[in-house]
């Protein structure tokens, strides 16, 4: 049985033990330094590497409140952060809501409005605001920015090619504020990046990356301002310009999740069809906590489809099942009483196959974070002395929460980049990091 399951995993394409990492890794280097060089945003063909125009900055903020916005794929947070004078931080008059669009189709004016209308009970105590979207963007120098794609199926119409502050300050008018308001708009891997460094910046790091493995997935990382040939000589002239010396690097939004793979697998080809966004994202729809579940759906679906694997009792209940969700198939291998993955099996050869499956799909998520880990170990030549590890703040939901992929990333981490390798790192873990990082943003560019 173990045999005939492997062997067809492997006719699809995703059987986990066939991914090379180190060569996989050096494609996605050298994907990333060629995101740097060319023109736009390159969707599809490299990795976009957005300049998003922020630095880490020298002076650490004190005593000033700011506004932050933390807007992600399912919630979205809005606060007021402050620094005191040994940088700790408070966070203050906290909500939460749903991500307009990610519940239901909305309009453009509905998206920014739902943002204005938490915010308004915040603007008597500052009008700076650190902004974290976490979708693709454009940033601009003066520090706006404009809405690229919206990945993780949210449905906002009219929001992609608008510009998030300005938007936002339009709706502001329209609920009747005076819409005066200063944003600095950036990435929640920026986010994360900035927060890992404050807190780790005593440290002996030889690097620092903000990384994401949540509803979605993305990396953000330092690059020196030379290397970044796709910046335009005025954009870069504005941005020196606000500093007495002129920063040697700027923080990059990557937009990893957009690498662009060669191979689709059957199984692969069928979630990109049926995302809103088909063609892009194509490795965040291997990676990221929205996906997984869907990964292992379809592998079932094909499985049922063939007869070989399954019995007719197993593959009649699971064609009752509507889908799959990433948290239902880590319940189900941590072996959870209520799983809606336990009625399926009719057989122990099912219950055998089913447990195969759900842990190849965590497994070849998990080589494909080694692959992005080692690529950016590569292309900033970072890690490679144990003594100066590189420094990756890790936040996301999925990487916390799923049990079996957590540790099979960290197994892999060990295997491929220590031992295979010779490449270092630590996993830093910020409480609040979007909040934090937007806050630093804010105060540093303002």
């Amino acid at each position: 049985m173990e045999t005939m399951i492997r062997d067809f995993l492997r006719s699809l394409h995703v059987l986990a033990e066939d991914i090379a990492v180190e060569s996989e890794a050096e494609k996605f280097s050298a994907n990333l330094s060629a995101g740097l060089m060319s023109q736009g945003q390159n969707f599809g063909q490299a990795i976009p590497m957005l300049p998003t125009f922020l630095n880490l900055g020298d002076q650490l903020p004190q005593g000033e409140p700011v506004l932050v916005v933390d807007a992600g794929g399912t919630f979205f947070r809005a606060c007021i952060v402050e620094f005191d004078d040994d940088s700790q931080v408070t966070v203050g008059h906290f909500s939460k809501h749903p991500m307009p669009g990610s519940l239901g189709r909305v309009s453009k004016e509905e998206f920014y409005r739902t943002f204005a209308q938490a915010l308004l009970p915040l603007l008597p105590y500052s009008r700076k605001l650190g902004f974290c979207f976490s979708f693709a963007c454009q940033n601009l120098p003066n520090h706006d920015a404009v809405v690229l794609q919206l990945n993780k199926e949210m449905q906002a119409e009219g929001v992609v090619g608008t510009l998030v502050g300005e938007s936002l300050r339009e709706a502001l008018r329209a609920e009747g504020d005076s819409g005066l308001l200063d944003v600095v708009v950036l990435n929640d891997t920026v986010a994360g990046l900035l927060a890992g460094y404050l807190r780790s910046r005593e440290g002996h790091y030889s690097d620092y990356l903000g990384m994401v493995i949540g509803t979605g997935l993305n990396v953000a990382s330092l690059e020196a301002v030379d290397q970044i040939k796709k910046i335009d000589p005025d954009d870069l002239a504005t941005y020196s310009g606000q500093f007495i010396q002129a920063p040697k690097r700027m923080i990059i939004n990557t937009e990893c999740g957009s690498y662009p793979l060669d191979q689709l697998s059957p199984v692969d080809i069928c979630i990109d069809q049926k995302s809103v966004n088909p063609g892009n994202a194509l490795l965040e729809k291997r990676i990221s906590g929205r996906y997984l579940g869907a990964q292992a759906y379809e592998t079932l679906a094909i499985a049922c489809e063939e007869g070989e694997i399954f019995s007719p009792a197993f593959c009649q209940a699971f064609a009752n099942l509507p889908g799959i969700s990433s948290a239902e198939l880590d319940g189900f291998l941590a072996l959870e009483e209520v799983n809606p993955l336990r009625s399926l099996p009719a057989n122990d050869s099912d219950w055998q196959a089913l447990r195969a499956i759900a842990e190849n799909v965590f497994a070849r998520a998990a080589k494909y974070v080694a692959v992005l880990l080692a690529g950016f170990h590569m292309h900033l030549r970072a890690g490679q002395d144990p003594a100066q590890p590189l420094a990756i703040n890790m936040e996301g939901s999925t990487y916390y929460k799923s049990r079996f992929y957590q540790e099979q990333i960290q197994a892999n981490r060990k295997l491929y980049l220590e031992d295979q390798m010779g490449y270092y790192a630590d996993f830093l873990h910020t409480a609040d990091a979007n909040l934090i990082g937007s806050a630093l943003a804010a105060y540093m560019n303002l």
